[in-house]
């Protein structure tokens, strides 16, 4: 497709169930036209699972249509909730993981833990923009909380939101429970 605004949002999207997986591009440009058909579009994530027999260090697992490597890193919100009250755990993961287990929290920690097995569909992000050097930039700069604005709970919100603040591209697929 040829666009001839200063925008481009290409997205593919996959029902699974009761879950979506998302594939998003979103480029900021200067010219007048740019073409862009999606084939660079990162791998969708196609499963996740919850491993919650140890309820205080829940692992999450998840698999992809191809290995998630060239991304900058990932970030994986595991929810919860008691009551009305909807907690959450996010965790920050290197490019091309599959996995990620809660940590061993100290005795004094021990009301942020889930307080039962019952745990939601984790939302599962990986990102990879060219304004993110690498998997440390990713981790350090907090970029993974400049796009965790744009993917809401329930999948990935694509549109001008989620577009680069500058010139430039970011990509990004997601997992999550379907909002019905």
């Amino acid at each position: 497709h040829a666009f001839d605004a200063a925008q481009l949002d290409v997205t593919s999207a996959t029902i699974l169930g009761s879950n979506v997986a998302v594939s998003v591009i979103g480029k900021r440009f200067t010219g007048v036209t740019v073409a862009e058909d999606g084939t660079r579009l990162l791998p969708q994530i196609t499963a996740s699972l919850v491993d919650s027999s140890t309820v205080a260090r829940p692992r999450v697992t998840w698999s992809s249509s191809a290995p998630l490597t060239a991304t900058d890193g990932g970030f994986v919100r595991l929810y919860w909730s008691v009551g009305k009250i909807l907690s959450r755990w996010n965790f920050i993961v290197p490019p091309g993981t599959t996995e990620v287990k809660a940590p061993v929290l100290p005795a004094a920690l021990q009301s942020y833990a889930p307080p039962s097995a019952s745990l939601s569909v984790p939302q599962i992000v990986f990102i990879e923009s060219d304004q993110v050097a690498d998997y440390d930039a990713f981790r350090t700069s907090g970029a993974h909380q400049v796009f965790a604005g744009t993917v809401p709970s329930n999948g990935l919100q694509s549109g001008s939101s989620f577009l680069p603040s500058v010139v430039g591209t970011v990509r990004a697929t997601a997992y999550a429970v379907r909002n019905n």
